[in-house]
């Protein structure tokens, strides 16, 4: 009968201390920052060959960057599509997308 009670303890411990780590581990998880952009490119082949490369050199010196959109067709769904050139960066957090673009 002791032996039930001990292991009936021990399950019910390790289940608490089980559920106790996995809420610490999930309250560290920072969810994925994406910054979209509306850029206005007036000289589009001083865009493309000086500023467009060194912005992207910029933004990957933090940890985390990847670019997913960068120009290209735009197509609207309702109303009007945007004349600009839309670009969309992914971050591991938003903490990281604020040190990039600071």
């Amino acid at each position: 009968m002791k032996t039930k009670y001990q292991l009936a303890i021990a399950l019910l411990t390790g289940a608490v201390i089980g559920g106790a780590a996995i809420q610490g581990l999930h309250a560290q998880a920072k969810p994925p920052a994406f910054v979209v952009a509306e850029i206005d490119v007036t000289n589009q082949e001083g865009f493309a060959k000086e500023f467009g490369p060194a912005a992207r050199k910029a933004l990957a010196i933090g940890a985390g960057y990847k670019a997913l959109v960068l120009g290209g067709k735009t197509t609207s769904i309702d109303g009007a599509p945007p004349k600009n050139r839309i670009v969309i960066n992914a971050f591991d957090n938003v903490d990281e997308a604020m040190k990039a673009y600071h």
